[in-house]
């Protein structure tokens, strides 16, 4: 956990139990809670919790008022933390899409045989292409709002563990912004960015 926090308070007095780190990012992590579908995101600089400030709650006010499409499967904040930079968002029963493909593609040749037993395990390449375009299809609603989605890193995608179906769910909605504001405050993965980003 960052700093071993156990958990931490929304601004409604909500209490959030930490309960595991799911995802990191340039910006901060993803936490499990008490909550079966109710994650945690504290932003973090240098490993350490940014304390709350006013202009860390305009940001997700701002993000939570954004015109997303319905039934666009972008997880955003439902409540923000009273003493970290952080909100509270809705998640259903998923899991990285680097935990399910990328770390084991990544690995070197002498262990293809491991490559291809987790991506069996995990679905096969049918299901890995059919989460990445749908992927792109939450991408494509997002842009078709006027809004860029900044970080579409492996961490940020994340795909039902149930392997009979394929839900794919965008985090990280601080990520999200119009177009003209994208490039004077976002943040990305390294070489992992929207076009927008490097004009």
């Amino acid at each position: 956990m960052a700093n071993d926090l156990d958990f931490c308070v929304d601004v409604s007095k909500n209490k959030f139990l930490l309960l595991g780190e799911i995802a990191r990012g340039g910006q901060g992590a993803v936490y499990r809670t008490q909550y079966p579908n109710t994650v945690v995101k504290l932003e973090l600089e240098d490993g350490k919790l940014i304390p709350a400030s006013d202009e860390a709650r305009k940001k997700f006010r701002a993000v939570m008022t954004l015109p997303i499409p319905p039934n666009t499967n972008l997880t955003v904040p439902m409540n923000i933390l009273e003493k970290f930079s952080g909100y509270t968002m809705r998640m259903m029963d998923e899991e990285p899409l680097e935990s399910s493909w990328l770390e084991s593609i990544t690995e070197s040749n002498p262990e293809l045989a491991m490559i291809f037993f987790n991506l069996i395990k995990r679905g096969g390449l049918r299901r890995f292409f059919r989460a990445y375009l749908y992927a792109a299809q939450i991408l494509a609603k997002i842009h078709g709002a006027g809004l860029v989605y900044c970080d579409f890193s492996h961490r940020n995608i994340f795909v039902s563990k149930n392997l009979e179906f394929c839900h794919v769910w965008l985090i990280d909605a601080d990520n999200l912004d119009y177009q003209r504001n994208t490039r004077r405050k976002c943040f990305y993965t390294p070489h992992i960015g929207a076009p927008e980003l490097h004009r």
